[in-house]
């Protein structure tokens, strides 16, 4: 882990790996400079720690100012934001599938971003000889039609309520009013939810 402190700047670049923080921070987001834009702001884990984008130094680096004390930990989460590339995420997901392979998981949650790149998604863990039961992650509000479709839909056995990933993507005071109406709307199709993450925060 490595501590940082408000106004303190930093790079943040493309890679797995550093020898030292201070020279650049590693982040395992391929071309960072040309995903994000000056001024954005970016949060860590589930937003423990805020970063101001203030320069884009080149496709694969950043100069990011920070905007609170926290602590920067080891493969956590990088929320640029959720619009995501699509393409980026299966070849993540098809990669995650190969190296987990030996271990057989009966579960396997994935993140829920859109009903046809969902599908995608599926194929990837549901093409294997033992067939992992998916829990489908709920990281953003999505529509009441969509959220039943989910509850339908019998390939996934589990929704996840990601509290930490949604209060990051929707204002943090409506975590628990859109917690109880995906909770209302799972019970009424009989689907089981886990309710994940900052309970207590």
């Amino acid at each position: 882990h490595f501590s940082v402190r408000e106004n303190e700047e930093f790079l943040m670049q493309s890679g797995s790996f550093t020898t030292d923080c201070n020279q650049f921070i590693p982040v395992q987001t391929t071309k960072l400079g040309e995903k994000t834009r000056l001024n954005q702001i970016i949060t860590i884990g589930d937003g423990e720690v805020a970063l101001n984008v203030i320069s884009i130094i080149d496709s694969d680096t950043i100069k990011v100012k920070i905007m609170n004390n926290g602590i920067i930990y080891f493969r956590k989460e990088f929320n640029m934001g959720y619009c995501r590339d699509k393409n980026y995420l299966l070849e993540e997901y098809k990669s995650i599938n190969e190296q987990t392979n030996f271990l057989e998981p009966d579960y396997v949650a994935i993140p829920y971003v859109e009903e046809t790149f969902n599908d995608e998604l599926k194929k990837i863990f549901l093409q294997k000889n033992y067939k992992p039961e998916l829990i489908i992650k709920i990281e953003n509000k999505i529509s009441d039609e969509n959220l039943i479709k989910i509850c339908a839909d019998k390939d996934y056995k589990m929704i996840l309520i990601d509290r930490g990933e949604l209060g990051v993507n929707i204002p943090f005071e409506k975590v628990g009013l859109w917690q109880k109406k995906i909770c209302k709307i799972a019970k009424q199709h009989k689907k089981i939810v886990v309710v994940s993450t900052q309970i207590l925060e």
